[in-house]
């Protein structure tokens, strides 16, 4: 064969294997795109379905709330109707109390801005507080929509959306009183939006993602921040076409040209006992699609390099290119486990919390009716646990973010020596309980650049732990702060029974207990100082200890006030 002969086999050879190991690398790279982007929608279809689960547990709820104490024989008294007066818009303050106790407590456990009561005829019972009463437009409300449709039907009605005496768009939860089988008035509560849209800054959605919700006529009830008026307009407008049908059944996500942008919409629906509205979710295409970007350039560059190498090379960088990309998978895997995780303990450990606590409350403050002692106690114990299981969760969320770098910082000017006194008032009654010295020794004021809340959390942790280990009646806790080389020191010393030298490098890891007895005895998670260290750590300044065993501890954590908020 000649060596021409040989050159252009050996060529074609190359050339087809080359073009061979691109065309597997291609196929392979776009199935794994294709199953990249169902992940990414099926990921984004599951965020919307708990957030309008969320948003519908919450109202409904707050509905079962008032159907419950509805039925209670105060609520249906309406012994007072005659002494309803046009000028007051209702009944005095001093009648009916036992009325008024009722939807006192109901506004302690829930975010409502108002509870009342308004007869069949229309006319308004009472209102609590009773300053929204005296404000009222009006004293007859018979001609209101959600009046004569929650009289006319017999049912829990969800009201449209109006402007409440506080001048805030509202929503108002109706549940008909029955006195045998009559409807002698309606139970009623105002929920203000802003609630709504509160509990959107809580979320973490990924980059530039918007939350809008809008109800069964496309009107908006609420929105995230700086969401502009023409994308309202235009998610509004879907409303209007196929999006509502779709709504109708399970939601899920299109794109849509919204303002001139190629835009994600993921929408779900949320029902509602008189109807459904529907939530969306809107993130420009290229941030909800990013890595998939990102994997198709650096496949391109793969695919180049091994066109320009023989066969035998391309091969194994191919295989190479494949091993990449499976560890790419299974690292994205592991991310998404773990964003999933941190949303399931968001989403779902936190909420069915909220209506054990409010029942328990409810319970023990004798407003769905008297217990025993035994009864009491018992519910006691329930609702302590509540609390513990709460405050598990947020240690092992606060860590997950911590490690993330997800928590978010409001850095402002503070008084150090005012956050120190905070702490102290807190577990003034437990250091009296155990009859331990618990004094602030901090003598002029320091100006500190820090997030109030969060370094809160810090002194209160090292008090608290300082309050577990200290003898009774002879213990001493003094907690102070002082300014040097343009950090801010604060300390939390205490006489108690002081740390081993040999445990102390291991104070601030997770879940770490220097005696396991001791502090179950104690209580802890072993999450409190490791919450501590990264709170400091993202103010720029770092936590120690120095001990003695049987001769007490000193805590110390610095601030930079120059750190970058």
């Amino acid at each position: 064969m000649s060596i021409t002969g040989a050159l252009g086999k050996t060529i074609a050879v190359i050339v087809f294997s080359a073009a061979l190991v691109i065309g597997v690398t291609l196929f392979s790279v776009e199935d794994n795109i294709t199953k990249q982007t169902q992940e990414i929608i099926k990921t984004k279809n599951n965020e919307a379905k708990l957030v309008a689960k969320k948003t519908e547990v919450k109202l409904l709820d707050a509905a079962k709330t008032l159907e419950i104490t509805s039925r209670l024989p105060q609520v249906s008294n309406v012994i007072h109707a005659n002494s309803i007066s046009e000028e007051l818009k209702g009944i005095p303050e001093d009648l009916d109390k036992e009325k008024r106790q009722v939807a006192q407590s109901i506004l302690a456990g829930y975010a409502f801005e108002s509870v009342s009561f308004v007869m069949s005829n229309g006319d308004m019972y009472m209102v609590e507080p009773y300053s929204y009463q005296l404000s009222q437009p009006q004293l007859n409300f018979a001609t209101a929509d959600w009046h004569s449709k929650t009289i006319q039907n017999g049912k829990t009605y969800l009201s449209e959306v109006f402007t409440s005496t506080a001048s805030q768009p509202a929503i108002s939860i109706n549940v008909p009183v029955y006195f045998d089988d009559t409807v002698i008035g309606i139970w009623r509560s105002v929920i203000n939006l802003n609630v709504i849209e509160a509990a959107f800054k809580e979320l973490e959605l990924g980059k530039n993602v918007q939350v809008i919700i809008v109800d069964h006529k496309g009107n908006e009830i609420s929105s995230s921040e700086n969401l502009p008026q023409d994308t309202k307009s235009r998610v509004t407008g879907m409303m209007e076409g196929t999006m509502s049908s779709l709504i109708e059944e399970s939601g899920g996500t299109v794109i849509e040209d919204i303002g001139g942008k190629k835009m994600v919409v993921t929408y779900h629906p949320i029902q509602l006992p008189s109807y459904k509205w529907a939530l969306f979710f809107l993130q420009p295409y290229d941030d909800a699609f990013s890595t998939l970007n990102s994997t198709r350039i650096q496949s391109w560059v793969l695919i180049i390099t091994i066109g320009a190498i023989i066969s035998v090379s391309g091969y194994i960088l191919y295989r190479a290119f494949r091993a990449n990309l499976t560890l790419t998978n299974q690292l994205r895997q592991a991310d998404t486990a773990k964003e999933e995780f941190s949303s399931m303990i968001t989403h779902e450990l936190k909420t069915p919390l909220v209506p054990i606590q409010g029942y328990t409350e409810l319970l023990l403050d004798g407003t769905l009716g008297e217990l025993t002692e035994r009864q009491k106690e018992k519910i006691q114990v329930i609702y302590n646990n509540s609390i513990h299981l709460l405050q598990l969760i947020q240690d092992i969320l606060d860590v997950h973010k911590l490690e993330l770098g997800k928590i978010k910082f409001d850095m402002q000017d503070n008084d150090a020596k005012e956050l120190i006194e905070q702490s102290i008032d807190a577990f003034r009654p437990v250091a009296k309980a155990k009859e331990v010295s618990l004094t602030n020794t901090m003598e002029n004021t320091i100006s500190v650049k820090c997030d109030q809340k969060r370094i809160l959390q810090v002194i209160n942790n090292l008090v608290s732990n300082a309050l577990k280990f200290v003898p009774e009646k002879t213990g001493k806790i003094k907690v102070s702060a002082k300014s040097q080389d343009g950090q801010v020191i604060f300390s939390v010393k205490d006489n108690g029974i002081g740390i081993p030298k040999d445990k102390q490098h291991n104070l601030f890891k997770k879940f770490y207990q220097v005696d396991t007895s001791l502090t179950r005895n104690a209580g802890g998670t072993g999450l409190g100082l490791a919450i501590c260290s990264g709170i400091v750590g993202a103010h720029g300044g770092r936590i120690w200890v120095e001990s003695e065993e049987g001769k007490g501890s000193v805590f110390y954590f610095s601030i930079s006030n120059g750190m970058k908020s």
